[in-house]
């Protein structure tokens, strides 16, 4: 999948400045969710994957000493795209957010 760089960070000890376009693995997606937004359409086993593994992290952030109010703002952002994009795909997820 084609993604862009939103937040700098490292890749084998590469910095990838924000604009920097990449080939990402689909399963690799959703540990960069914050730092990369997808250029083209990931398909519904992708979303519905990295649907469950933010709302995973939902359920823990609030035990995260780290996490802030923006990424949070981030994440429920994220969650709600993708929920409403695997519904109007025909998925049914369990839980909204």
């Amino acid at each position: 999948m084609r993604a862009e760089v939103i937040r700098p960070f490292k890749i084998r000890g590469e910095l990838m400045p924000i604009g920097t376009m990449l080939d990402i693995r689909d399963e690799d997606y959703p540990r960069l969710y914050l730092k990369v937004v997808p250029i083209e359409p990931a398909t519904a086993d992708v979303m519905e994957a990295e649907y469950l593994t933010l709302l995973a992290r939902y359920w823990t952030i609030d035990s995260d000493p780290t996490a802030t109010m923006d990424e949070v703002r981030q994440l429920v952002q994220r969650l709600d795209a993708l929920y409403r994009e695997l519904a109007r795909q025909g998925k049914t997820m369990l839980v909204r957010i």
